[in-house]
């Protein structure tokens, strides 16, 4: 649902679509109005990224081995707010599964920055999308310097 309501959220902030403007046609700085939206639709989709942080980490976490309680009884509650690993991977499966099915460019952006910022390129890899090949060609006629990128698009 989280990722349903970045969407709607984003929408709502630009509902002329003024930030995938801007994007498309190249960032120019003088487009004030652009940048904002932009920005604004980046600190939407940036809570979908976060979650997919958060649940990823919790995937792999390793639980602890149980311990010597402080005092007898029943064993305390388990807290709720702990997902357990197996838990947590299939719902950051869910969750990358809705925003790479997602027919909004810019939140497919927002991913894939994510994914090469947090060294995921084999999940980047195996996104079968349009929006894939334009991000990377555009990376690269921005961002020249930054091999890796060459790299990714020749794999």
């Amino acid at each position: 649902a989280v990722v349903e309501i970045c969407l709607a959220a984003a929408t709502k902030k630009d509902p002329q679509g003024l930030a995938l403007h801007y994007y498309s046609t190249g960032e120019n700085p003088d487009d004030s109005v652009g940048l904002q939206t932009y920005r604004a639709r980046m600190d939407t989709y940036r809570h979908c990224t976060r979650m997919l942080q958060t649940l990823l980490s919790s995937s792999t976490t390793v639980s602890t081995s149980p311990s010597v309680p402080a005092s007898p009884g029943p064993p305390p509650p388990v807290d709720p707010s702990h997902l357990a690993p197996a838990q947590a991977s299939e719902w950051a499966e869910e969750v990358f599964q809705l925003m790479v099915s997602s027919d909004d460019e810019l939140l497919h952006v927002a991913l894939y920055q994510w994914l090469i910022d947090n060294r995921y390129t084999d999940r980047l890899l195996g996104i079968k999308s349009a929006y894939l090949e334009n991000y990377l060609k555009r990376a690269i006629s921005q961002h020249s310097e930054q091999i890796f990128l060459f790299d990714i698009i020749w794999k």
